[in-house]
Formats: structure tokens, C-alpha cells, sequence
């Protein structure tokens, strides 16, 4: 029996189990742990020498598991000609004044946390001519370990560390009870520890078509999608986002400073009487049910304008919902308005895919894992592209595994506002 255990147990280390996931390797353990118990028993009328030497083949092997291969985001070997472009703009504008620009810290600043720049036509590279706005100055100071007095603004470079946050109150976890103001009503449970750092992923753009709807909701918990109110099956596709406990948003047309981008139906203009503003807003509303707020579609005209802005979030405020800027614009007043009223809110701090292509998306996934662990929260926002999807089903559990949170957007405005 000893030389049939010795031969059973070699035979099986011969088994590359790194081949097979936990799951699948589960089984066959088990199943290996058995028949060696059963023989163990069966040895012990003859020599306890068997028994102890099948005890110890035993307890090898079910300290046996299975390697995990992490998964990590390639780095890109060659330099696309839109970072070159980027390096010569910062140059020409003298926002950076250091003559070795690398590439990431150069998307960085013209792209991934840009100032004055219309994000939904114009081009993904902000002009020498813009400036960033006085909240992205501080931010990119603040990421480089600098002051906002420093001229030379850069963020460090970006590697897959582990991640790590200053300890942060946590909000409490919303309930939907009546009594509750909407955006806590309706808000997704958060599974927020309060000593990791945390992300809000909002996919935008989302009511035009049942794959990209799919799409997006195979990103799984922690993900905020955002409708169009506009589009046919918008109640239908928010209702079932709900019941697959995604936290909903409404996704705000609004007025670009591109005169001839259309932002859709309804869409909010600042040549509108107030009256018609107010009607605009509540028929959007009135779309779809179970959001906690709206962020905006296109809006850089708009969301500069402090009247208009105003009467918005007041409205906003009085039925009890949030207000999420998408930063189409480094002007914006958004913030400024919200923080006013006392009113929840968040801003993005990141877009994904300005330009729709699998490495630029990985290098706007570093720079928000950067602003993540450094400021201990991060706001970034996507699209249902195939590109965007593909790049984050494989980036997710990488992330999660680093460390990193991930929770819907009113975890965030809870954590910013003072209401």
C-alpha cells in the first residue's frame, strides 16, 4: 500500500494545476483528498508508518492552489502621433515649462484632466490658447507633490502600485425609504470600507440600443450608467438597471458652444425664457424613474452661465437630487453653484475615452488610479464603445485586487457636499 500511495501521490504533483482555474480545480482535489483518506483508513491495519506517510500526502495537497495570473495593463511601445502633438502644444502654450515632457504627463494635462476644452466635438487636445481652469491648476499641483504657486506643473510618473488613501468618513448607506431625499432614496448600496481609496465609473450616452445597454451593465457593481432622456426605451432600460441594483442617472442635454452640435430633444438653452427651462427640465425628468440626479450631455455653453445654472440646481436641490458635473468645459460653474446651495454633487476628474482607442483608454485608467490615491477618490467617465468596454472588463478586477474601491456616484457626493 505505501509504494501504491508513493507512485499516486507523484503522479499527481506532475499536474500543472496553474492551467486551471479554482473553480475547475476544486473537483478533482476534492476528489484526490477522498481516495487518499479512504486508502489512509485502509492502511492502518497494517502499518501506521502508511497511515502517517498518506496523512502527510494528504495535507500537501489540499494546501495545494491554484496561481492567479494578474492581470495588468500593457504599456504602449510606441507613441501615437496625438501624444507628440500633445508634448509640441504644451511647449507652444508654456503650461509646462520643462523641456522633457513625457508622454503620460502630457496626456495628463491636455487631455486627461483638461481645462477649457469642449469635450463632445471638438478635438481631444485642449489649443496653446486655453488655460486650465483654477481647480484642475490645483489638483495637477497637488499630484505632483507641489503648491499652487508652482509654474512647472506635472504629475509624477504612473505605475501599478498598490493602492493606498488617506482614511475618509464614509456616508452612510443610502436606504430607499420615502422619507429619504432621491438621491439617497434610490442610491446603490456602496460597499465603501473607508480606508481604501475609491472610484465612480459613469458610463454616459447609454437608451440608444439594447448591446451597448448589455454592454454596460456587464461591468457589474459599482457602476453608475447614465440615460438619455430622449431616447425610446429609456424607462424600460432604466427600470432594469435598477433591478440589477445599478445606480441610475439622467443624462442632461445641454447647450455646447459648438453651434452646430445637436444636443438632442428638450435639450437646455441658456436663450430659454425660465419658464421654458423649468418645463424642459421636469419633461426630461419625467422620462424615466429610480435616478438620484443627472449629470451633463455636451453643456459647455450652458454650464457657464451662473443664471441659468442657478435656476437648474435649485430645482434640482427642492426634489432632492444630485448634481454630477461632466467637466465639459474648465469654466464651468457647476461646482461653484452646488457648493452654494449645499446641494450634493460631484465633479469628473477624468475622461476615458476622449479618444476611442484601447491604449489611450489605459493610460486615462492610470492617471485616475494616480488621482484616486493621492486625493483618495476619483470621478471618471466613459462611453459604451467596444474599446471602452473591452479595456475595463479586463482593468476591473485587476483594479480590485490592487486595492482599489469601486462605488456608485452618490458614495462620491456624499463625501463633497456639506448638505
Amino acid at each position: 500500500m505505501k509504494s501504491y500511495l508513493a507512485a499516486f501521490a507523484a503522479g499527481f504533483r506532475r499536474i500543472r494545476l496553474s492551467k486551471l482555474t479554482a473553480r475547475q480545480a476544486q473537483i478533482p482535489l476534492t476528489a484526490i483528498v477522498i481516495v487518499l483518506l479512504a486508502a489512509g483508513a485502509f492502511a492502518w491495519q497494517g502499518s501506521h508508518e502508511n497511515v502517517s506517510e498518506a496523512s502527510n500526502t494528504v495535507e500537501k495537497l489540499a494546501k495545494l492552489k491554484p496561481a492567479a495570473k494578474p492581470t495588468s495593463i500593457p504599456d504602449t511601445a510606441d507613441t501615437p502621433d496625438f501624444v507628440a502633438q500633445a508634448i509640441n502644444q504644451s511647449a507652444q502654450s508654456n503650461r509646462v515649462q520643462s523641456p522633457s515632457v513625457d508622454s503620460e504627463t502630457a496626456l495628463a494635462i491636455l487631455v486627461g484632466t483638461k481645462g477649457e476644452m469642449e469635450f463632445d466635438f471638438l478635438p481631444a487636445l485642449a489649443g496653446p490658447d486655453e488655460k486650465l481652469s483654477a481647480r484642475y491648476e490645483s489638483r495637477l499641483a497637488r499630484l505632483a507633490g507641489g503648491t499652487e504657486s508652482d509654474q512647472v506643473v506635472l504629475i509624477k510618473p504612473i505605475i501599478n502600485e498598490p493602492a493606498t488613501a488617506p482614511k475618509l468618513k464614509s456616508p452612510p448607506v443610502a436606504i430607499e425609504e420615502p422619507d429619504l431625499p432621491d438621491w439617497r432614496r434610490f442610491a446603490a448600496l456602496s460597499k465603501e470600507t473607508g480606508t481604501a481609496p475609491i472610484i465612480a465609473i459613469v458610463i454616459d450616452d447609454l437608451g440608444h440600443s439594447e448591446r451597448e445597454f448589455a454592454h454596460a451593465m456587464s461591468l457589474g457593481e459599482g457602476i453608475t450608467l447614465a440615460f438619455l432622456p430622449y431616447t425610446d426605451r429609456v424607462a424600460e432600460f432604466a427600470r432594469r438597471a435598477r433591478q440589477k441594483g445599478f445606480e441610475i442617472l439622467v443624462h442632461m442635454p445641454m447647450e455646447p458652444t459648438d453651434a452646430s452640435a445637436d444636443p438632442g430633444p428638450n435639450a437646455l438653452l441658456t436663450s430659454l425664457s425660465e419658464e421654458e427651462l423649468k418645463r424642459r427640465l421636469a419633461h426630461n425628468l419625467s422620462r424615466l424613474e429610480g435616478y438620484v440626479g443627472i449629470n451633463n450631455h455636451m453643456g459647455s455653453k450652458f454650464s457657464q452661465d451662473r443664471g441659468a445654472m442657478k435656476l437648474v440646481l435649485d430645482e434640482l436641490a427642492a426634489r432632492g437630487l444630485l448634481y454630477l458635473d461632466s467637466v465639459t468645459i474648465g469654466s464651468t460653474v457647476g461646482e461653484p453653484v452646488a457648493t452654494a446651495s449645499r446641494m450634493p454633487f460631484a465633479s469628473r476628474d477624468v475622461f476615458l475615452d476622449s479618444v476611442a482607442e484601447k491604449g489611450f483608454i489605459e493610460r486615462q485608467l492610470r492617471v485616475v488610479e494616480n488621482v484616486a490615491r493621492q486625493s483618495g477618490r476619483a470621478v471618471a467617465i466613459g462611453h459604451p464603445y467596444a474599446a471602452t468596454m473591452e479595456v475595463l472588463k479586463r482593468w476591473l478586477p485587476d483594479a480590485r485586487a490592487r486595492g482599489f474601491e469601486f462605488v456608485p456616484i452618490s458614495t462620491v457626493a456624499a463625501l463633497e457636499c456639506a448638505c
